[in-house]
């Protein structure tokens, strides 16, 4: 092979070599200018600046998630992306048995991203991400994520304000939690005069075991407290005592009612707590 055959061919591979070169750039470039328009039809990025736009465009790729696939949860470790939808829906669920949030489950559609809590603290999201349809994601790595909140001063304060209310939902939350129980505590503490009925249905001993069963049905109760003249009890009747005292024992219905009833039942005074 002659000196200018051999030269003739290393043009020929420069030239394929330039022009992939030129393809790969040009495609790239098209890829990015796709991206930013796409960013400048959702907050925050409609009011960053091109520079931060473009690093973004520049550093993010787009990911497919089918139908059904999970993107990331608590079992991922710690979050290496920053995610914003550019197509599809995704459905955001709070792993384990507490709630931080005021929501449990949520839907997120194009424009919209995720877990900044997550990957601004560099841990495992307590959310599970699972694509409800087809999706696309842009992925932007966390290193590079961290470098446009320290660059970009609207996207810093949407990411911090972001942050901030999931504190103030978590906070109301968990004051709610501990209401509710301090609440419940303090029925348990309470005196039984506070939380008992202030004049529960009672009958005489001589009172017809009929008329008494006639009343405890009308009044949708369960039980009858038997007291003596003076109001003390000196009985109880409830409505299982029904089937063993009444029923299988073939008591009369005109029986009268200390029949039926369990004598000297258990009382507590009326400042004992619950």
């Amino acid at each position: 092979m002659s000196q200018k055959q051999e030269t003739v061919e290393t043009g020929e591979v420069m030239d394929v070599q330039q022009l992939e070169a030129m393809l790969r750039q040009a495609g790239q470039q098209r890829a990015a200018a796709a991206t930013q328009a796409f960013l400048v039809r959702h907050a925050p990025f409609n009011k960053m600046a091109p520079a931060a736009l473009q690093h973004f465009a520049d550093k993010a790729h787009v990911a497919f998630y089918p139908a059904g696939s999970v993107i990331v949860g608590p079992d991922s470790g710690n979050v290496r992306f920053f995610y914003l939808i550019e197509s599809g829906k995704v459905q955001a669920r709070q792993a384990g048995e507490v709630t931080v949030t005021e929501y449990s489950i949520l839907s997120l559609g194009p424009g919209e991203s995720f877990p900044i809590g997550a990957v601004t603290a560099g841990r495992p999201s307590t959310n599970l991400y699972t694509a409800l349809e087809d999706s696309f994601c842009y992925q932007l790595p966390a290193e590079d994520y961290l470098v446009l909140m320290a660059t970009s001063p609207e996207f810093n304060l949407f990411c911090t304000q972001y942050i901030a209310s999931l504190l103030d939902q978590s906070r109301r939350q968990l004051q709610a939690q501990f209401a509710q129980k301090a609440s419940e505590q303090q029925t348990l503490n309470s005196p039984l005069a506070g939380i008992g009925a202030r004049n529960p249905l009672a009958v005489q001993p001589e009172t017809p075991l009929r008329q008494t069963l006639q009343t405890m049905s009308e009044a949708g109760i369960g039980s009858m407290v038997v007291v003596d003249p003076e109001s003390k009890p000196l009985g109880i009747f409830t409505r299982s005592d029904l089937l063993d005292r009444v029923v299988l024992a073939g008591l009369p219905l005109e029986s009268p009612f200390s029949a039926a009833m369990s004598a000297s039942p258990l009382t507590l005074d009326e400042h004992a707590t619950a």
